[in-house]
């Protein structure tokens, strides 16, 4: 099997809900990462907490958000301790980013899901007028995961370790098949 010439970026998040509806009121609060190059060497990790303005004003996870914070357990002093602003995570990507050529291709599970999340936090960046810094679009491994038997240890709703997770399983499918 011929490898492609593509940088690829293992990403997943944690977020307050699910909608990806234009008037969503869930955000993203946890970003996991793992950079490669196309011969899947990591070259680079990333994450990160995900403190949205609009936190500092809440005490505890408001009852819309207590569904995802049973799955996710990040607790919102954590977000607030630890958490940078979507305009420094930006700002951080766009520097790790700027390391690939060509551009990383976000590879997820749900890209439509990681795609729409990662669109919501540049659109706080301060450093316009700026590239998106990733691929246009997203590849989904969802059927290659479904149909390969591959399994790997699991630590479940940590962005970064689930990144970190569907990486192991790609790289592990992508060997299955040089044999």
């Amino acid at each position: 099997m011929k490898t492609f010439n593509k940088n690829m970026v293992f990403m997943d998040y944690e977020t307050t809900g699910i909608d990806t509806s234009i008037k969503t009121q869930d955000v993203p609060i946890q970003i996991g990462c793992i950079f490669t190059n196309r011969h899947f060497e990591i070259k680079e990790e990333y994450q990160s907490h995900i403190k949205w303005p609009k936190m500092n004003l809440w005490k505890e996870w408001p009852e819309k958000h207590e569904a995802a914070f049973k799955i996710h357990k990040i607790s919102l002093e954590t977000v607030k301790k630890y958490g940078l602003t979507p305009a420094k995570i930006c700002k951080e990507l766009k520097q790790v980013c700027s390391k690939f050529d060509p551009l990383p291709v976000i590879i997820s599970d749900a890209p439509s899901f990681e795609m729409f999340w990662t669109k919501l936090i540049f659109e706080n960046d301060t450093d316009r007028p700026t590239s998106f810094p990733f691929h246009y679009n997203a590849w989904s491994v969802y059927p290659l995961l479904q149909f390969d038997d591959i399994s790997v240890d699991m630590k479940p709703h940590d962005a970064y370790e689930d990144a970190l997770l569907l990486y192991k399983a790609v790289k592990k499918s992508y060997k299955m098949r040089q044999k």
